[in-house]
């Protein structure tokens, strides 16, 4: 299966936090690692981001991403870009902070026609099991989730490109990237080229708790959050808890065992 193909609950939390993060987020320019569906990103340039680039290092996932980009254009002003990114290979991964470009023109289609799940307004299509030659659709439910988040009305974005400068620093957005603990240090390792490109961002991962499995359950505790610390901090980078009532409130909502996590460079 390809994972990227679908929204996970840890994508709803952090749409949670960004929306009651709101302020913070008007008028920033916005990287979203491992976008898969691009749900987070999408709804980062719906809360008033100004540019958006959705990155992702699977092919078979790039024809999804740049169709929801397009048919959510409708839903913002931000410019969003859709390009490959692959962790930690030598690139320049600092790159892949967006550049001004013009939008994808509204009404434009881009491969098979997929059903939708909206919530608010934003609209991802999802893909289920990738097998043999063929892609069969399928609508996943855990894109429902992101209905709950509360999509505002684009139009009521307060940041204005047109007449106001952009203001300085950035997100880096993630959710659900510490899965296989082999990624952790190409994850960093391009976690630390976009924070030292644009030193006042910020980076924000959503990550889902899990133990161990083995024979009859999971062992406690948090192996990959433990290995993805341990990575970071070889990596010259610290991860703490994101602060504050609106990191508490996205995390806990619906009894999801997600973690909003802060990444920052070790100065």
């Amino acid at each position: 299966p390809v994972l990227g193909g679908r929204v996970w609950p840890a994508a709803a939390a952090l749409c949670r936090w960004l929306r009651l993060s709101r302020p913070a987020l008007l008028g920033l320019p916005v990287v979203e690692l491992g976008s898969g569906t691009g749900a987070v990103g999408l709804y980062a340039a719906a809360l008033g981001a100004s540019r958006v680039a959705l990155t992702d290092g699977s092919a078979e996932v790039m024809d999804l991403l740049r169709a929801n980009a397009t048919r959510n254009a409708q839903h913002h002003s931000a410019v969003v870009s859709v390009s490959a990114l692959r962790w930690g290979e030598g690139n320049d991964a600092a790159a892949a902070w967006p550049q001004a470009a013009e939008p994808p023109a509204a009404g434009a289609t881009v491969g098979e026609s997929r059903r939708t799940v909206r919530g608010h307004g934003l609209g991802v299509s999802t893909r289920g099991d990738f097998r043999g030659k063929g892609v069969k659709d399928a609508v996943v439910a855990a894109c429902d989730g992101l209905s709950e988040c509360g999509m505002p009305d684009s139009s009521n974005a307060a940041w204005n490109a047109s007449s106001e400068a952009e203001p300085a620093g950035g997100l880096v957005l993630g959710s659900d990237l510490t899965y296989f603990v082999d990624d952790h240090r190409p994850l960093c390792d391009t976690i630390a080229a976009l924070l030292a490109a644009r030193p006042l961002a910020r980076a924000v991962l959503a990550h889902q708790r899990r133990g161990l499995l083995f024979r009859g359950g999971r062992t406690p505790g948090d192996h990959h959050l433990d290995h993805f610390c341990a990575v970071a901090a070889a990596s010259g980078l610290r991860v703490t808890a994101v602060p504050g009532a609106a990191a508490e409130a996205a995390s806990g909502a619906a009894g999801e065992n997600v973690s909003l996590l802060e990444v920052e460079a070790v100065l």
